[in-house]
């Protein structure tokens, strides 16, 4: 199901709309379709407002789909955050357009085919269909326009590897990657063996993803994750893109877990030598917190910062400015 060449990693796409069989086996029961309208009304405005915005471009013509993150949401009955949409077509054109209906700043990538905008405080990204290609471990990828089911394949997660589209009243799941499966089954699982060659900040990802979801790693993934620890190829990513997930990581209700699950599979250490103990930092301040009354719901730390200096907060000098070098902190 996967060619390579020699020069580049090329992917190509599973079968065209595998419908993976799922039952009520798993956790729950994954439906196939989701309502349009019952979505729109769960979101908060003015996610709400853009979401309505955009199923009237795609009954104009325009090929638009949910992707990722809020598809895999709205399949599991979790809030839906995030607004990450995929068009068959020329995504900066359609940004120009929208920007036109609904405001906002946005900023557009041209080397990536994609638009974000920001309107109402509501983050909205929109990127064309593309293929990608990595010419060394850890590069960021060279892109080319692609199908949807290119799309669906480059990405890290067969549970962010599902799009919806916009365009009639209850659409079917665009589930070429098993994804519905996995959610049933509760396994975070990698769409091919190179992933996390390709990309290794995927290591930390999966592992807050695993720890958000209450699932566990797939056995061949777990495989592969140790794989590219022992290939030493978190030092093919420079310490910005890491801090970058590290923040990821902060802003989740409870990042102790995921911490101590990274340290644990050996992912922190990694980073750096003295990062081995970092969960054991946030520990104590949230501890700290609980004991003054300020445990209220959400991350233990104020904000990204108060995270990091919480991980470094017991190193000695030099090795603290050791992480500050690899992170790339100011």
């Amino acid at each position: 199901m996967l060619e390579f060449r020699q020069e580049f990693r090329i992917y190509h796409p599973l079968p065209p709309f595998v419908e993976e069989l799922v039952t009520a086996s798993g956790p729950a029961a994954i439906p196939r379709s989701l309502s349009l309208d019952a979505l729109e009304r769960r979101l908060p405005s003015p996610a709400a407002e853009a979401f309505r915005v955009l199923r009237r471009y795609a009954g104009r013509g325009w090929r638009l789909y949910l992707v990722g993150g809020p598809v895999r949401d709205a399949l599991l009955g979790r809030p839906v955050r995030d607004l990450d949409f995929t068009v068959a077509g020329d995504a900066l054109a359609l940004a120009a357009e929208l920007q036109g209906d609904l405001g906002g700043q946005w900023r557009t990538h041209p080397r990536f085919g994609t638009a974000s905008g920001c309107i109402g405080g509501q983050r909205i990204d929109l990127a064309g269909a593309r293929r990608e290609r990595y010419a060394r471990p850890g590069a960021l990828p060279q892109v080319a326009p692609g199908t949807l089911q290119d799309d669906l394949a480059r990405r890290d997660f067969s549970i962010n590897a599902m799009a919806l589209p916009l365009a009639g009243g209850r659409p079917r799941v665009v589930d070429c990657g098993g994804g519905r499966a996995d959610l049933a089954a509760g396994v975070i699982r990698t769409l091919h063996p190179g992933s996390f060659t390709d990309d290794p900040t995927r290591m930390l990802r999966a592992v807050r993803y695993e720890q958000r979801l209450g699932f566990r790693l797939a056995d061949d993934t777990a495989a592969q994750l140790q794989q590219a620890l022992s290939g030493g190829l978190p030092g093919r990513v420079t310490g910005e893109r890491w801090r970058n997930e590290l923040e990821r990581s902060f802003a989740e209700d409870n990042p102790i877990p995921i911490l101590r699950r990274a340290a644990g599979l050996g992912l922190l250490a990694a980073l750096h030598p003295t990062l081995h103990t970092a969960a054991a930092g946030l520990e104590r301040l949230d501890a700290a917190l609980s004991a003054a009354g300020l445990d209220a719901a959400g991350p233990p730390c104020a904000d990204a910062g108060d995270c990091l200096a919480a991980l470094v907060c017991e190193m000695t000098p030099g090795e603290g400015e050791a992480v500050i070098r690899r992170l790339r902190l100011t």
